[in-house]
């Protein structure tokens, strides 16, 4: 039986690292004073097709016909599923033609039975609920800026939709400091725009190129506005859809600063990359931002810092799952922060694959079983 992480098919939802080394002892006493308030409670399995394969992206919206969306990159099919698993209808996206899709699916939005996107870095496909295909969108970001910089779809990084304009996290490809960090696409149309600088407190970090690559969104649609969370940033960042920098969310005391590894591109230079790495990742890191519509608040990653002997153990290696970590919760009024989760092991969880239910935050297991998906269920109490 074909395993379902080999290459080729994936859900829309909103990394990991074989090696263990010994984590830094370190439990933040700084947090002390905040109660635990986000618990394990139950799990959540999805039974999937006996044939998908490599799960990037998960849609888990309940209807009467359906349970949740696959969209297929070996065949380009799009697949409605009941709870069971069992595909109850799958419409196949031809390559050529008026509705054509030249190349694979990578991203899928639902909005309503109406209008559910089909997406790829290219082309944005729309059809309702039904398969009926409505338009099609050219997007032509590689002709207007170059391919050095393009388009960054993955588990984690969704494209966003609001106000009839799409949102894709850009792929930075070492520019730093002097890249935007969205493209933007005002349906109809065709054209890019580049949005969103990077937080001038943040350019003053000098941090290893690909720290730039990564930052993680949260749209909130009903206040026009998209959080972003930084992975060397205690603080959040909020900007209106319209591309225009709004606040900084400033991070409550109780939460680590982040001490920058360079004062310029020089003192990085003569450090080393090695010394940098270690100044880096021997402290705290921050990851997804989640909003829980259910209960008005945020959900954010924050990891652990590592120690020098496990930052040498794993030399090269991407260190995406290497840490424990823990998640924060902030009241989505005020920012104020009202409570964490324990701390969370390594190796345990895919971090980023996150999912909100009327029943609390879900976060994909690492562990797993055939033609399933498993959930560790979050409850806010």
């Amino acid at each position: 039986m074909k395993s379902h992480w080999s290459l080729g098919v994936f859900f829309l939802m909103i990394f990991s690292c074989s090696t263990q080394p010994d984590r830094l002892e370190n439990n933040n006493p700084a947090l002390a004073d905040i109660p635990i308030t986000l618990k394990r409670t139950d799990t959540l399995q999805l039974k999937l097709p006996i044939d998908a394969v490599n799960l990037e992206n998960l849609l888990f919206e309940p209807q009467d016909d359906f349970t949740y969306l696959l969209g297929n990159r070996e065949n380009n099919k799009i697949q409605w599923l009941d709870e069971t698993g069992e595909i109850t209808r799958e419409l196949s996206i031809p390559k050529e033609g008026e509705f054509g899709l030249k190349y694979p699916i990578e991203n899928l939005l639902f909005l309503n039975k109406d209008s559910i996107l089909v997406i790829n870095r290219f082309n944005t496909l729309i059809m309702d609920n039904q398969g009926v295909m409505k338009s099609r969108y050219e997007l032509r970001e590689q002709e207007t800026y170059g391919s050095y910089r393009g388009i960054h779809l993955a588990s984690g990084f969704p494209a966003m939709f609001l106000e009839n304009t799409l949102y894709y996290p850009s792929s930075l490809f070492g520019h730093e400091q002097d890249s935007k960090l969205i493209f933007k696409y005002k349906l109809p149309g065709n054209k890019a725009e580049l949005v969103f600088d990077f937080p001038e407190n943040y350019k003053k970090g000098y941090w290893v190129g690909d720290n730039y690559s990564r930052f993680f969104t949260c749209p909130r649609p009903d206040i026009k506005s998209i959080i972003i969370s930084f992975p060397w940033d205690n603080h959040l960042y909020q900007y209106h859809i319209d591309g225009q920098f709004e606040q900084i969310i400033a991070s409550p005391s109780d939460i680590p600063v982040i001490n920058p590894p360079a004062n310029s591109f020089e003192d990085r230079k003569a450090k080393g990359l090695l010394q940098v790495r270690k100044e880096i990742f021997t402290q705290f890191e921050f990851g997804a931002i989640t909003y829980d519509k259910y209960r008005n608040v945020y959900y954010r990653i924050m990891e652990y810092p590592l120690s020098e002997a496990a930052i040498d153990e794993l030399g090269s290696t991407p260190f995406y799952n290497a840490r424990d970590f823990q998640i924060l919760v902030y009241d989505a009024q005020n920012f104020d922060l009202v409570g964490k989760s324990e701390r969370l092991p390594r190796g345990e969880f895919v971090k980023t694959r996150q999912l909100v239910k009327p029943e609390g935050l879900c976060i994909e297991l690492v562990q797993k079983s055939e033609n399933k998906i498993d959930y560790q269920i979050f409850t806010l109490i």
